[in-house]
């Protein structure tokens, strides 16, 4: 699913799509339409028609079994000087302390609006810079862990929707991917901006595992990773897959981490790879149980590719 994906200066539109993946012949269907042309401003989290303002995602994009309901985390939405400014007194700023986190409801096919009671997803208390910020979800809990660049490590519950402050003491440098390994509670974070961060394997409370550290003939390359990796955790064969754009051969790279040893090697495997995504993985790559495998989205105008880890 993928919904408000803009931003900027670049799209404003605030659809929801989707790819049903349990067919014989997958394809994109919209879930909801944009907000009408007329109803669009800029430099505010809610367009006038109360959905959302379309952002850059780039980790933010969340799904939460539990609830039923996609979510994309306290993003600032568009940033065009040519977009209508909000009316005097609109009481929807640009995220940051207090940000709004924008919620879609599938059993309703909408989004959850700022104006109704009870709304599903608390807003974030915390502060930092939110472009490419490390947001992972616990897939057994569903709870979310959080942190903006330069902020403190939040815990998002989702029995009881409040966040806590659980390190004040964190900074992972942004443009990180990350995955959770849900049996051994630990989370894997790959990346950063300038390609000079080694991978992190931290608790739940984001407290560095003692004695653990990737190793193995590969780990060289994850240690100057950059450019957006995805992560993910193949919960069948126990590991984490990294995909990284390989600028020499043009596709995708597929790096395979063992969750207990954290060996890394790259797997090989068969087919034609993807070729390398604009403006790297992100949240392109995501493990299906049901299907045994992953899928990536790697062009908006492209197939979607699938391959199967497990029988």
């Amino acid at each position: 699913m993928l919904g408000a994906c803009g931003g900027h200066g670049d799209y404003a539109g605030n659809e929801v799509d989707a790819l049903l993946l349990n067919t014989a012949t997958p394809q994109w269907t919209q879930l909801h339409a944009p907000t009408p042309t007329a109803d669009i401003i800029n430099a505010t989290q809610f367009y006038l028609d109360y959905r959302p303002s379309a952002t850059h995602t780039y980790y933010a994009t969340q799904f939460i079994d539990s609830l039923d309901r996609m979510v994309i985390v306290d993003s600032p939405g568009m940033g065009w000087a040519a977009l209508p400014n909000p009316p005097a007194g609109w009481p929807y700023g640009n995220g940051g302390p207090n940000g709004w986190n924008f919620s879609f409801d599938v059993a309703i096919n909408d989004w959850d609006l700022p104006t109704e009671s009870g709304y599903p997803i608390a807003n974030f208390p915390g502060t930092g810079d939110w472009t490419a910020c490390l947001c992972v979800k616990h897939q057994t809990t569903n709870d979310l862990y959080y942190s903006q660049n330069g902020g403190a490590f939040y815990h998002w519950s989702s029995t009881t929707n409040t966040w806590t402050m659980v390190n004040s003491n964190v900074n992972f440098g942004g443009y990180a991917g990350s995955a959770i390994d849900p049996t051994r509670n630990r989370i894997f974070v790959v990346g950063s901006y300038s390609g000079n961060t080694a991978p992190q394997i931290l608790d739940l409370t984001a407290t560095p595992v003692p004695g653990l550290a990737t190793n193995g003939a590969a780990a060289s390359v994850l240690a100057t990773a950059s450019g957006y990796p995805g992560v993910i955790y193949d919960e069948v064969n126990d590991t984490f897959l990294v995909f990284l754009n390989d600028a020499g051969s043009n596709s995708i790279a597929i790096y395979r981490v063992n969750a207990s040893t954290f060996a890394v090697d790259q797997p090989v495997v068969g087919g034609t790879p993807p070729q390398t995504r604009q403006n790297g993985i992100l949240n392109s790559v995501q493990y299906v149980p049901e299907l045994r495998g992953f899928v990536i989205a790697n062009s908006y105008t492209g197939n979607v590719f699938f391959m199967r880890t497990s029988a």
